[in-house]
């Protein structure tokens, strides 16, 4: 009797093992960049349950370092990271090569260069000094093709300087120590408001860009298809909520940003939901051009990598054909 009720307590302890194990590894780990209301559906599925609707278990890491991130990707320690396309296949390249994006988000940089009221162009900016975040951030691209758009060389017409942060770029306006920088929002708004003139947006140049997206290890999403295709499931059911709840969207904005300005979230709202924030996240190779031809004019031994080696987003079509509209009711 007591060697059978060993056994059966043994057998228990295997299948409840089993079991923890098995919810274990439906937990995925995400991080993401950066306090930007472009996240907004990623933040509102997980405070509005829609990850435990569909299934899965998600925890969301703020990790503000791109490199400390895709460092903690490759260590294990997240399963997804998000953020610029630009920096997931730049790890690819660098020899990350099992690294894949799976999802995307904004397909647009809703940036724009703001500077001293004084400066009405673009081209009235040689010679001055330009504020961008980090060299070979977004904003340090973003701020290179506007001076190029303009037929301007941006390594001997205007000088360049590494201010740290967007916030720090309008400080260094205001503090004069710049003419001008790119700003993202709700930074520009910011800058707006200040009296600082814009001199060119992104978005409204119709600059196709994958500014948010979502990479794995391919290996990963390969072993961990059906929760990876819930997490999927999760984003399209809340991208849809955002649109249509806005002031349910705001306030989980609010809350991630730590703004308080109702016109700054509304604006930020209209901009980065309603206008921008696409209702089905796959991503697509004309989106990834102008982020190879920057790896290309600086590293020209990669001028014929092709986009779609950078995409596995096979999950995300099947899931989106699957779906219906509503789903996140």
């Amino acid at each position: 009797m007591k060697r059978m009720l060993r056994g059966l307590l043994v057998f228990m302890s295997i299948v409840l093992m089993h079991r923890a194990s098995a919810f274990a590894e439906d937990v995925i780990r995400v991080a993401y960049p950066a306090p930007d209301a472009g996240y907004a559906a990623l933040w509102a599925a997980k405070d509005l349950g829609i990850f435990d609707k569909h299934g899965v278990k998600v925890e969301l890491v703020y990790i503000a370092s791109t490199p400390i991130g895709m460092a903690a990707l490759m260590s294990g320690e997240i399963d997804v990271i998000s953020g610029a396309a630009g920096g997931i296949i730049a790890a690819n390249l660098a020899g990350a090569s099992d690294l894949v994006l799976f999802a995307g988000m904004t397909r647009t940089l809703p940036f724009a260069m703001y500077a001293k009221p004084t400066i009405t162009s673009i081209q009235q900016l040689k010679g001055m000094k330009i504020g961008v975040t980090r060299f070979g951030s977004t904003i340090d691209f973003a701020a290179q093709w506007l001076l190029m758009h303009a037929g301007m060389d941006p390594r001997k017409d205007v000088a360049l300087i590494q201010v740290g942060s967007v916030p720090g770029i309008v400080g260094a306006l205001k503090a004069d120590s710049i003419a001008a920088g790119v700003l993202s929002f709700p930074s520009s708004l910011v800058a707006k408001k200040a009296g600082f003139r814009e001199l060119g947006d992104l978005a409204a140049m119709g600059v196709k860009y994958q500014k948010e997206a979502f990479g794995a290890k391919k290996g990963y999403l390969e072993k961990n298809k059906e929760p990876i295709k819930r997490f999927i499931a999760s984003l399209i059911a809340s991208i849809d909520y955002v649109k249509t709840h806005q002031p349910e969207a705001v306030n989980i904005i609010a809350k991630y940003t730590k703004i308080d300005d109702r016109d700054a979230l509304n604006t930020a709202y209209d901009l980065l939901i309603r206008k921008y924030l696409p209702p089905i996240p796959t991503v697509s190779p004309e989106h990834l051009t102008l982020i190879l031809n920057d790896i290309a004019e600086k590293n020209p031994k990669y001028a014929n990598v092709q986009p779609g080696r950078f995409i596995f987003d096979l999950y995300a079509r099947e899931v989106a054909a699957a779906m219906k509209p509503g789903a996140a009711q």
